[in-house]
């Protein structure tokens, strides 16, 4: 794996926040029907699941390298192996209609974004083609745009781009990493360092326009996250971090953000790390967790 890569592991899982206005309070862990989803060896990450809750597509290390892996009923064991190469393919997210679905894969050097149909096949078709390594691939609600981060190899930054899948135009819009449509299609979320510091939630429109900070952590910050089927709430990955000795203090959690009341709920509070959440239309929460001693994927339902 590139060193860009880890590079980007690091920024959307470990890093964490030093603004102040949040303050994350432990309060148990809530969730119901805790529920592994993958039992493989080694690591398996980035779950994503379809627009109706009832397939979920991830990426697993079990072979030496990342490839993606479908399930087309979360709770059974039968998968079906969709990229089978000597490189890594990660970051799967279903089309709106569930069809296809994006990814980044470096199967021919640097990582580029690439599409598949998810039942038909495991022919790939190639949507970008730099020399800079582009992940994060996610899916417009209307099925026009894919919207990605690339790195830029010239002043070694993360900038957020869309393609479009009808003509092919290549946007540009800001700097920040791990963009996520909200349903609503006209605006997205990203993280982006503030402060020279470190990342936190955006909201900004798809022009550019309205440029919204979402979080402000007093000692965290936002990882991998998702957003609520019905765009009220953001689901994230944080750490408590203790900023004398640099390490963090309980591993990654789990909290909820309501995006109207402002008010936080933990969810776990696993000793382990809880990371890579995504949330289906059927109120089931799909997140990476390192318990019984390996990662693998595991769900709840959703009652907060």
């Amino acid at each position: 794996m590139s060193k860009y890569i880890n590079l980007f592991i690091v920024f959307n899982l470990f890093l964490i926040t030093g603004c102040a206005k949040y303050e994350l309070i432990s309060s148990g862990e809530i969730f119901k029907n805790l529920t592994p989803i993958t039992f493989g060896d080694g690591v398996n990450i980035s779950p994503a699941v379809n627009k109706e809750g009832t397939k979920i597509i991830y990426a697993s290390q079990r072979d030496g390298n990342y490839n993606i892996y479908l399930k087309n009923n979360p709770l059974e064991k039968s998968e079906v192996k969709k990229t089978n190469h000597a490189a890594n393919s990660i970051d799967p997210c279903f089309s709106p209609d569930g069809t296809r679905f994006c990814y980044a894969s470096n199967q021919n050097g640097n990582y580029d974004i690439y599409i598949m149909n998810t039942e038909k096949g495991f022919t790939s078709t190639q949507i970008t083609n730099s020399e800079n390594d582009e992940l994060s691939p996610n899916w417009s609600p209307n099925g026009e745009l894919i919207i990605f981060a690339q790195y830029s190899n010239v002043d070694q930054e993360w900038y957020i781009w869309t393609k479009n899948l009808t003509n092919g135009q290549l946007t540009q819009i800001c700097k920040g990493t791990l963009p996520v449509f909200a349903p609503d299609g006209k605006t997205f979320y990203y993280k982006k360092i503030v402060n020279d510091s470190y990342f936190q939630l955006f909201r900004i429109e798809l022009d550019g326009e309205n440029d919204t900070q979402i979080t402000d952590g007093k000692d965290w910050g936002v990882g991998t996250y998702c957003i609520s089927p019905n765009g009220k709430k953001v689901l994230f990955s944080t750490a408590k971090y203790n900023i004398e000795s640099e390490i963090e203090d309980n591993g990654l959690d789990l909290w909820a953000l309501d995006l109207n009341s402002g008010d936080l709920i933990q969810i776990t509070t696993y000793k382990g790390s809880d990371y890579y959440p995504a949330w289906s239309s059927l109120d089931d929460i799909y997140f990476v967790s390192d318990r019984m001693g390996k990662t693998n994927i595991w769900s709840f339902k959703a009652n907060f």
